[in-house]
Parts: structure tokens; C-alpha cells; sequence
């Protein structure tokens, strides 16, 4: 058996620029839900950089990625949801649906690639000590 034998079933990996503390002006590039090798759900979402104030440059594409492991997941997608939309109309928060959450993430999310969005990302203590970056999701245009 050769090293390079199960080449056919690799992937290519697709994440680890992650946002850094700042504000940011957005375009959806991609948004994703599938599973990890370890069978935890979860949403990805790939977005160009237009405007921030944090050390990422403009251009880039930065990567959020939120999973089933964490008990604010379902709140965290539909936060991002919300924003999302609200950014291309009026919407209530509880018409978020399952449905609509699906059709966001179908296809690679091409039903809102080019959609705009703004991102707040600051780091918060833990109880334990350690740190985390909190993601605030509002529409595009909001002051943040």
C-alpha cells in the first residue's frame, strides 16, 4: 500500500482564518452546515472583508464557524440568520424557521452569496480564566 493510495477521498481543508476583535463590514462568500469528523453539526460561513476596524485587511476572507458542541449554537445560527436578513428587509426574530435556516445554508449558501452583513467580534473572560470571541451579527448598515 502506497502513502498516497486514499488520495481520491481526501478534502481539502477549508478553514482557520477566523475573525479577530473589531467591527466589520461583510460579503457572504459561502455559508455551510455539515458534520466534523466527529459527527458534531455544524454552520461555517465564509465572508469578504469590505471595511473593519481590526488588524484583518480588507479584501480577505475571514471564517466563522459555530457547532452543536456548544449549547448557544442554535442561538448563534439564528442570530446570524436574523442579521441577515433583516439587512434586506423587515423581519421578526421567530420567523426564523428550520425551513429558513435550510435554504440559507443550501447549496453552499448561494441563495445569499453577495449578501452584505456587519460583524461584531470581542473577546470575553471565562469563569475558568480562559477567553472566547463573542460574534454580535447585525444587518448591513447598522451602527455597531
Amino acid at each position: 500500500m502506497g502513502v498516497f493510495d486514499k488520495i481520491g477521498e481526501a478534502t481539502f481543508s477549508e478553514g482557520g482564518n477566523y475573525f479577530r476583535p473589531g467591527a466589520y463590514d461583510l460579503e457572504i462568500v459561502k455559508v455551510k452546515q455539515d458534520q466534523t469528523r466527529k459527527n458534531h453539526d455544524f454552520v461555517a460561513v465564509d465572508c469578504k472583508i469590505l471595511g473593519t476596524t481590526s488588524d484583518m485587511h480588507i479584501g480577505e476572507i475571514g471564517n466563522w464557524f459555530t457547532s452543536n458542541q456548544h449549547d448557544s449554537f442554535l442561538g448563534n445560527v439564528k442570530q446570524f440568520c436574523y442579521a441577515l436578513l433583516s439587512s434586506s428587509g423587515s423581519v421578526d426574530a421567530n420567523s426564523i424557521t428550520p425551513e429558513i435556516v435550510e435554504s440559507i445554508c443550501k447549496d453552499n449558501g448561494a441563495a445569499v452569496v453577495g449578501s452584505r452583513i456587519r460583524l461584531q467580534v470581542t473577546q470575553v473572560s471565562t469563569q475558568k480564566g480562559g477567553t472566547f470571541s463573542r460574534h454580535t451579527w447585525l444587518p448591513a448598515g447598522a451602527t455597531v
